[in-house]
């Protein structure tokens, strides 16, 4: 995360939930890690933060069923171009599936 930050960065981390640092944070040696942490969370705050962990959710979960249902965990092929036309058509069958949950509301 210090890393990202010195490279002007916008790093977006989860951090658990309840105080940073433990019991007591000053007692510990990584004190630029606990004020990363803190900034962390100070960023997860706002309305824009967790608009972007939805959308992101919704990315994911999509690329979780191309993988899982749509067969594209290990492919038997090897090279970009020979993945492409498994890996779009599965995402055309997400398409249908996601249609018909919207079409069925």
């Amino acid at each position: 995360m210090l890393q990202l930050e010195a490279r002007q960065i916008v790093p977006h981390v989860a951090v658990k939930a309840g105080q940073i640092g433990g019991e007591h944070p000053e007692k510990r040696r990584d004190q630029e890690q606990i004020a990363a942490w803190q900034r962390m969370a100070a960023r997860m705050k706002p309305l824009g933060y967790q608009l972007s962990q939805k959308t992101r959710k919704r990315s994911e979960g999509a690329f979780a069923w191309i993988k899982v249902m749509g067969g594209m965990a290990r492919t038997q092929l090897v090279g970009r171009w020979k993945i492409r036309q498994p890996f779009q058509m599965a995402a055309a069958a997400y398409n249908f599936v996601r249609l018909a949950k919207l079409l069925a509301t």
